[in-house]
């Protein structure tokens, strides 16, 4: 079967809505590796208009929005299934060959894309760290902030949105040393790939992932998480002047304790090298006081916890205020709602009562032609005779009324001017 009619395929499954969507998820994984397979040995410039077709048609954008957001303990190969997707989604957003359409790419989709594999990470996390937890999830934890990192790769600009999204922020609140040694290690690996990405970063966000370097490596004894942890610093502080500038003042006595926690590691190289960086910038002229190692440590260990917990206690503030929102709004759509129940009620009832008074004086109206019918020509014309001279007593009365209103009125009117 030849690609162009295996692609054709897929965007058909992609489009029924015959097909139950845990069951059409292994489908389209199927089908999409097996094109894959047989494009990536062609041409790359194939490749990457397949990649294109795949956005065009809308795939992508199914894959990033429903599909990695299903809950795969009901689906074919379970979370190893959303693995792979999330794995081959991340591969088909880079080297992709874009022809006009560049806005929608990189405003839409990728923000979208990257979104859904942190939540998809976000739950193996939390499988991962359950009681009951199975210990493959912290494998497919591994592959899909891999995922994550390779997307970063070749677009900088989403690691902003990485650092600001909530489910990347659970992360940093673990205390887990794996989910650690995996979001230092994410970090090191993207600053080593893009030395560019420091610069395009603000304070803010360098901030927050010198934070939980930091504390990352002053709360462990794991050779992995420190040696990547003082990689990762010692690349910040080289690509960038202020990014040094922001470590010696943000971590006042970091390399003291480095020098202390981290020699005979099996890294005393890059220690050595950033603690002559962190030696380069020149001391305060009247700084002679030189601090105990014991206390310069437990500064560090300080202000990462301090920063780890207004963190933590801003984390936990904000179910409360979206319960407040949640509480007014709902209570302001409940009002709305009931006022405008209460016009639509008062709106019917005189509606309700309209039609009622003409159907009253409709059938008083039919009464009084019935009765007629029975009465004799002479009875009727007697009758009407009596309804007209009623008709001109009434009419007599209310003008001779009316009249002698008017006229007492005017007698009133004179004697109030006689008497003034």
């Amino acid at each position: 079967m030849s690609l162009a009619r295996k692609d054709a395929g897929l965007r058909a499954l992609v489009a029924s809505t015959n097909i139950n969507p845990e069951q059409k998820v292994p489908q389209i994984l199927s089908k999409l590796q097996d094109i894959l397979n047989r494009i990536s040995v062609q041409d790359d410039r194939e490749l990457g208009a397949f990649k294109n077709s795949l956005f065009s048609h809308g795939i992508l954008q199914y894959c990033a929005g429903d599909a990695l957001k299903l809950n795969y303990a009901k689906v074919e190969g379970g979370y190893a299934t959303a693995t792979q997707l999330a794995e081959i989604l991340s591969s088909c957003c880079v080297g992709v060959d874009l022809g006009g359409d560049t806005e929608a790419f990189h405003r839409r989709l990728l923000p979208s894309v990257t979104d859904s594999l942190l939540s998809l990470a976000s739950r193996l996390m939390n499988r991962a760290l359950a009681g009951n937890g199975q210990p493959e999830m912290f494998r497919f934890f591994r592959k899909v902030m891999g995922s994550v990192c390779w997307l970063l790769k070749a677009h900088g600009h989403l690691a902003t949105q990485v650092l600001q999204s909530d489910h990347y922020e659970r992360m940093l609140m673990s205390e887990e040393e794996r989910v650690g040694t995996v979001c230092v290690s994410l970090w090191h690996q993207l600053l080593t790939a893009n030395s560019e990405l420091v610069a395009g970063l603000g304070k803010g966000p360098l901030s927050v992932i010198l934070d939980d370097v930091v504390y990352r490596m002053a709360h462990t004894s794991n050779p992995a998480v420190g040696g990547a942890a003082i990689r990762t610093l010692l690349l910040v502080a080289r690509q960038q002047e202020s990014a040094l500038q922001l470590i010696i003042h943000r971590f006042k006595g970091l390399e003291g304790m480095i020098g202390r926690e981290w020699r005979g590691r099996g890294f005393d190289e890059e220690v050595d090298q950033l603690i002559k960086l962190l030696h380069k910038v020149p001391k305060p002229a009247d700084h002679t006081e030189t601090w105990p190692e014991e206390c310069v440590r437990a500064a560090c260990v300080i202000q990462a916890a301090w920063r780890s917990y207004q963190t933590r206690r801003r984390v936990k503030s904000l179910p409360r205020a979206v319960r407040s929102l949640q509480r007014s709004f709902r209570e302001r759509r409940q009002r709305r709602v009931q006022q405008a129940q209460a016009e639509c009620w008062e709106e019917e009832l005189r509606l309700q009562l309209c039609v009622r008074r003409q159907r009253a004086r409709r059938e008083f109206h039919q009464k009084q032609l019935q009765l007629l019918q029975l009465l004799s020509p002479g009875q009727v014309q007697q009758y009407l005779g009596e309804v007209e001279r009623q008709a001109v007593i009434r009419i007599q009365r209310v003008w001779r009324g009316h009249r002698e209103r008017r006229h007492f009125q005017q007698r009133r009117n004179t004697h109030t001017q006689h008497r003034a």
